[in-house]
């Protein structure tokens, strides 16, 4: 059990400061969160598996985000792979318009550890919560 503590917490953390790279734009900081092989879906805005680069291009151009918090963190470790689901409330703006938005997601992420890399992310499926 609390190795399923620390384990939590480590994962927690992970997430937290990879939306923090992605809330300040730092592209290649979020990036180096991210396994080569990473897709992400949502059932909202892409509808099919895209890759981290893509993924990013798109937050980029599309998206700025001022504001996340998660909770309902819930981890599941399988030897060298650990399945985190949970809760996140997000708020920013449009960039081509600047008009605001505001959502609730919830994201099952899959994340991978290696010897080289340690915990990096390797599947995210993202949802709305309504």
């Amino acid at each position: 059990m609390a190795d399923d503590t620390v384990l939590a917490a480590e994962l927690t953390e992970l997430e937290h400061a990879w939306w923090r790279a992605l809330r300040d734009r730092e592209w290649d900081a979020a990036r180096r969160f991210m396994r080569p092989d990473f897709s992400i879906t949502t059932a909202g805005w892409i509808d099919a598996p895209i890759g981290a680069d893509a993924w990013l291009d798109t937050l980029a151009g599309r998206y700025q985000l001022d504001a996340f918090d998660y909770d309902e963190v819930a981890v599941r470790r399988y030897g060298d792979v650990a399945v985190v689901q949970c809760r996140s409330r997000q708020n920013g703006s449009l960039i081509d318009t600047g008009e605001s938005w505001s959502e609730t997601f919830r994201y099952t992420d899959v994340w991978v550890r290696d010897d080289a890399a340690g915990w990096q992310i390797a599947i995210r499926h993202a949802g709305l919560r309504r």
